[in-house]
This record gives C-alpha cells, sequence and structure tokens, in this order.
C-alpha cells in the first residue's frame, strides 16, 4: 500500500543518514587518533644499568647459651651455703665457689664433710629454688651455670629466598650441605637487644637443617661475648657482592610488566623477572637490559605506542650504588646501616 511504502522510505532514509554519520566520524576519529599518538608524551624515564649489589637477608633468633652445667649432688646433705651472687644475678668466674653441701651421715646426721662446689666457667648461675638448710638427695639438680662466652642463636628462613646468597644459577639451594655452602661465604652479625654495636657470628657445624614440608631453612650461628644470651636478637646476613646486577626501583614494576621506550621513543610494554627485591629496589633476572630505557614516573595517563618526551633521571644509580653497593670503609658489607633488608615477613612471602 501507499501508506507502506512511506514508511519503507523513511525508515530508509534514516539509515542512510547514520551510514554517513558514521562515515563521517571515522573520517575524523582516526587522523585525531594518529595524531594523538604523535602528540609527545612527558615521562620520566631511567637508562637501565648494571651494578653491584651485596645481598641482604635479616631475621630475629632466640638465642640460647652453647653450655649449660647442672649442679647435681653426689650424695644426700644439707646445704649450708649458696653465694649470694646467685640470688642476685651476677656474674660468677671460672672456679668460684657457687655452695657447700654437707654430707649426711648414718641416721641422716652430718658426717663432717663439706664438698665445696665451683663454677666451671664463667657465667650466670641459677638456683632451682633451694634454700640455705634444706636437705638434697643425692642425684637432685642443686643449680645450673649458663656460659656467656659463647651463645648459639637459631634462625628460621626461606631456602627460597636465601638462593639470593649463592652464586650458583639454580632457582634455590636444594640440599642441607648447599645452603651450609651458601652461609659459609656469608658475612653474619648480630644486633643484641638494647646494644648499639653488633656483633660477628659465625656457622656452627652441621647446624643447617631442611623441612622437607615446608623447606624452612633452620640455621644455627655461634656469636661470642653476648650479654643476654636468652633474650630475641636480630641477625643480619651479607652475601657475597654480585657484579653486573640490572637494578630497577620497585615502584616500576606493574603486576609483573614494565613499561620501556623502544628506539622511536614509543611506549612499551614488557614483562619482567625479578630475582629479589631490596626495600625500594628489584634486581631484575630476566626482561632487561643495560641501556634500555625505563619508564620510572606515574604511567597510568600513557597511552601504549604514543610518543615519548622523556625526562632522565641521572641520581638514581647513584644512590643505589652507595646503598646496595659493598661498603666503601675495610669493613664488611653487612655493617652499613643505611642498608636495607628483607624482613622475616617478605622472606616468607
Amino acid at each position: 500500500s501507499e501508506i507502506m511504502s512511506k514508511h519503507r522510505l523513511k525508515i530508509f532514509g534514516l539509515a542512510l543518514v547514520c551510514l554517513l554519520f558514521t562515515a563521517v566520524l571515522l573520517q575524523t576519529a582516526g587522523p585525531r587518533a594518529d595524531a594523538d599518538l604523535r602528540q609527545p608524551q612527558s615521562a620520566e624515564a631511567l637508562e637501565v644499568q648494571a651494578i653491584t649489589v651485596v645481598p641482604r637477608l635479616a631475621a630475629f633468633g632466640q638465642a640460647k647459651p652453647s653450655r649449660v652445667w647442672a649442679a647435681v649432688a653426689q650424695s644426700d646433705g644439707l646445704l649450708v651455703w649458696i653465694s649470694p651472687k646467685i640470688e642476685s644475678g651476677e656474674l660468677v668466674e671460672k672456679d668460684e665457689a657457687l655452695f657447700h653441701l654437707a654430707e649426711s651421715g648414718p641416721e641422716n646426721g652430718q658426717s663432717g664433710t663439706v664438698n665445696i662446689v665451683k663454677a666451671p666457667f664463667k657465667g650466670k648461675a641459677a638456683a632451682l629454688e633451694l634454700e640455705i638448710g634444706q636437705n638434697v638427695a643425692s642425684g637432685k639438680t642443686v643449680l645450673t651455670v649458663e656460659s656467656l662466652d659463647q651463645a648459639v642463636i637459631t634462625i628460621g628462613l626461606s631456602g627460597e629466598k636465601l638462593a639470593m646468597l649463592t652464586t650458583s644459577n639454580s632457582d634455590k639451594p636444594q640440599t642441607a650441605a648447599e645452603i651450609r655452602e651458601s652461609l659459609s661465604q656469608a658475612w653474619v652479625e648480630v644486633a643484641p637487644k638494647g646494644a648499639e654495636e653488633r656483633l660477628p657470628a659465625r656457622l656452627s657445624s652441621r647446624s643447617v637443617s631442611v623441612n622437607p614440608g615446608t623447606g624452612l631453612v633452620e640455621a644455627s650461628l655461634v656469636v661470642d661475648n653476648l650479654s643476654s644470651p636468652e633474650d630475641l636478637h636480630q641477625v643480619f646476613i651479607s652475601g657475597p657482592p654480585r657484579v653486573g646486577q640490572v637494578v630497577i626501583p620497585r615502584s616500576a614494576i606493574h603486576d609483573g610488566e614494565v613499561f620501556v621506550a623502544d628506539q622511536k621513543q614509543r611506549l612499551k610494554r614488557r614483562p619482567v623477572i625479578v630475582k629479589y627485591t631490596l626495600d625500594n629496589y628489584a634486581v631484575i633476572g630476566q626482561g632487561l637490559a643495560p641501556g634500555e630505557t625505563l619508564i620510572i614516573g606515574d604511567v597510568s595517563s600513557l597511552r601504549p605506542g604514543g610518543q615519548l618526551d622523556l625526562r632522565l633521571d641521572r641520581e638514581f644509580y647513584r644512590t643505589a650504588q652507595s646503598v646496595l653497593g659493598p661498603a666503601k670503609s675495610s669493613r664488611p658489607a653487612g655493617n652499613q646501616d643505611l642498608s636495607p633488608w628483607i624482613t622475616v615477613d617478605e622472606l616468607a612471602g
């Protein structure tokens, strides 16, 4: 009918107008998008460099005396004297008298023999709730003496994170022997609780074990002259210096990727593999090479493929080398007060 024909003409006309409008938009949008990509975008960047890095770990460990001696009564007797140093908590010297024990004679009398028990080494003595005038049965422990010349600190570390201390190319040490070798090459220090100075420590013999279920590595360290051997102390471990490590700001990594500028200074995305992190720094295993240009500023407004107007940061590596590299003095690298440390929480991650 005539009405239907007019209706169809209207629909055809509207469709034609839409097509013409879309064509105009496509013609104008294309050049504008190309122009946007050609318009330089300001970005802060870094020329990637390789520097020398000293890997460092930190952990807390419970200290215990390396030697504990128990004074055990060899016969029944009466406790007639106890050193006042035991009650006051003072240190006792080697061969200093600790207590006197009068041996019991027939029918619970005293035989007249008084045994003087002396400390076998310098340390801290503790009585086990005994008093003067108390009868002591044969075989009973009267007190203990804890050595202060050496203490043993046990720390727990992730085997995967300990891999940064080894020079091998394996992902992580697989055996206790390999981990022991890595730790034996490291410089270890203990920061005693409440003290300013750090004390050097060393790996005790046959002291490394690996939990086969969790992979947690337990290592025992020996430290000399620790004033409070039963406290919780912080332990710092520095590995041998690693030459030629690609280091970038940790903040430049976005979900496992970084942004780089190609030779035409256009923005590109790049996946990277991180070996490990030290505070605000990331050591890169794969994905970046020295000489490439890394975008380190805000990338939220940058368009992939867009032209870049770069502002190069020339101070980052000067600071990174002073913080991450070996100490400039003759002291071991672990003594650097400004050095960042991986914490126990990070090790477990």
